[in-house]
């Protein structure tokens, strides 16, 4: 699937406005604390950065792309939607 720029743009806006970030922040530091890495302010702002760019290099596409399949799967998205 492949949307013009324009649209992209558009649902770009519209996610934006809807995707809230505190959850992400909260689920970070949620992690770190059950890790024991609660250590200093100062360290924690670092190691929590650093364990989000992580998470964004590493697993976010993969994560999104194994849920959209799954959502496929159990009928929750229309296959006929999507390119594949």
């Amino acid at each position: 699937m492949s949307w013009t720029k324009s649209e992209r743009e558009m649902i770009e806006r519209h996610l934006w406005g809807w995707i809230e970030e505190r959850p992400l922040v909260e689920a970070i530091l949620d992690v770190m604390e059950e890790q024991g890495a609660d250590v200093g302010y100062k360290f924690a702002l670092h190691n929590a950065r650093k364990l989000w760019l992580e998470f964004l290099e590493r697993e976010l596409h993969q994560g999104l792309s194994n849920t959209l399949a799954a959502l496929v799967d159990k009928g929750e998205i229309p296959a006929e939607t999507l390119p594949f």
